[in-house]
């Protein structure tokens, strides 16, 4: 799978216009814009080469527009609201994200969650040195996330990221989210955020592994393991289909 963000910038060797660009913040300068990456991909099936997964990731709502209309199937992802342990980081609109996904991409798998704060994040603190209420996926981040795709109409497979260190902590309220048909969590994680093992096998195992997909570092991917056996299944990652149709695999 391809991962790619997207921030609006300008290209090096460019005229200094704005417009969507591959970079992830606070980069604002790319040696190669997003219309750019998406043609090199398209080049490379047509060419014979193997389909590709490509998980596009808008870092900011002016970006996300900017780079409308796309005449591909894709799945979509945003930071959508405020999340968990004090993030300062502002997420993309939801209103405008999700209404632009429902209209412009109705048949479109959406990937929606929180911004973050957490384990080797610029500023982020000890989780021990947080309020305990702060350190986890709470209700009112789980109603605040279903008040938002009620409120938008929003009928589309759904997948939620969440971070694997703070989901690790959020038993309680997390699975609730699974309530929305079609739905999903990806568990991702940083290369050196600390997480509970332990604690998030439970959660897999709560919400069922056909609902879980991952992308994390192959260390924690290793660890999740039950009786030697994998915890999750082979198809454990979502990924998005550029060119040809895309389903979540389940």
């Amino acid at each position: 799978m391809l991962e790619a963000d997207i921030v609006l910038g300008t290209l090096v060797s460019g005229s200094g216009d704005l417009f969507p660009i591959m970079g992830h913040p606070p980069a604002n300068t790319s040696d190669i814009s997003l219309a750019q990456f998406i043609a090199f991909v398209e080049e490379g099936i047509k060419g014979g080469g193997k389909r590709k997964g490509v998980k596009l990731d808008f870092k900011t709502t002016e970006v996300f527009k900017a780079s409308l209309p796309m005449n591909f199937p894709v799945m979509l992802n945003a930071d959508i609201l405020q999340g968990p342990i004090e993030s300062k980081r502002t997420p993309v609109d939801a209103d405008a994200f999700l209404y632009a996904c429902r209209t412009i991409f109705p048949d479109a798998t959406l990937s929606v969650g929180w911004t973050s704060l957490y384990g080797s994040d610029e500023g982020a603190e000890n989780p021990n040195d947080v309020p305990e209420d702060l350190t986890f996926y709470n209700s009112d981040n789980v109603m605040d996330m279903m008040d938002a795709l009620r409120r938008n109409s929003v009928n589309q497979t759904l997948t939620f990221p969440v971070r694997a260190g703070i989901a690790a902590r959020s038993l309680r309220d997390l699975p609730a989210l699974l309530e929305q048909q079609g739905s999903s969590f990806t568990l991702w994680s940083a290369k050196d955020d600390p997480v509970d093992v332990e604690d998030l096998k439970k959660l897999i195992e709560i919400v069922g592994k056909r609902r879980v997909y991952i992308d994390v570092p192959d260390s924690l991917r290793k660890q999740l393991t039950s009786s030697g056996r994998p915890l999750l299944g082979s198809a454990s990652m979502a990924l998005l289909a550029v060119i040809a149709s895309m389903v979540l695999l389940r």
